[in-house]
Order: structure tokens, then sequence, then C-alpha cells
């Protein structure tokens, strides 16, 4: 499935999806392509924009390229986003952000039994002695 159809077919869930995307040629303040741009880079913007997707990462993260991207279905969702240095010998610069998650916790009373904590050898060493 190419990135375009995938876009449009999770746009109507709460998405947020990040990595290197590598279009260097999108001026992501406005969303405009650049002339001498990658094919389907046009297409990939128009998309973006017709899932009404943001983009959060407003600074270079390779270079002067903004080539590394976080998208999300709501632009409140992704806030404080950092660019930090590179790691190790990587030519990208890291990023940082948090995601503001609205949840809801659920108590219950219930016991729930964690068999992976039982202590199976004591219990076969007493099955023995049983008749």
């Amino acid at each position: 499935m190419n990135l375009n159809k995938l876009l449009l077919e999770v746009s109507s869930k709460h998405v947020l999806i990040m990595g290197d995307f590598n279009y260097p040629g999108v001026d992501w303040s406005s969303c405009s392509v650049t002339s001498n741009c990658n094919p389907g880079t046009t297409d990939f913007v128009q998309t973006v924009e017709d899932c009404f997707y943001t983009q959060h990462v407003l600074h270079p993260t390779r270079g002067d390229a903004i080539l590394d991207l976080i998208f999300s279905s709501d632009p409140d969702l992704v806030n404080n986003v950092r660019i930090m240095a590179n790691l190790g010998t990587s030519d990208h610069n890291m990023i940082t952000f948090t995601v503001q998650h609205k949840h809801q916790v659920v108590t219950s009373d219930r016991v729930v039994r964690d068999y992976y904590k039982g202590d199976y050898d004591s219990m076969r060493n007493e099955l023995k002695n049983v008749d």
C-alpha cells in the first residue's frame, strides 16, 4: 500500500505518525512545495492537507532540511517539540515531544490471579506427598 493511500485510510481515526519522510522540498510552515522537489512530493503534501493532518516539526532535523516529521489528526495532540543533537553517528537530529492523550481510569474490584508468579516447584513437592 502506498503512503498516500495509507494516510487517507486512517484519516478518520486518532492518528500519530512519525518518521523520516525524506521530502526536503517542502516548506512545512506554509505547506508549499519547491520547484525542484522529488516526484510525488506535491501529491504527498496534498494528501496531508486533504486529511487535515497537522505537521508539528518546524525546524531542520538534517542539515537545513526538515526530513523527520510528526503528523497528528488533532493539532493539540503533540506539543513541546524540540530538536536535539544527533544520536551517535546518525546525520539526523533527535526529536523529543509530548503527547497529550486523555484517558479514563477504570477501577475494578475483580480479583485476577497472576499464575506466572506461582511457586510451582513447591506445589509439585507437596503433591508428591499426597497418596
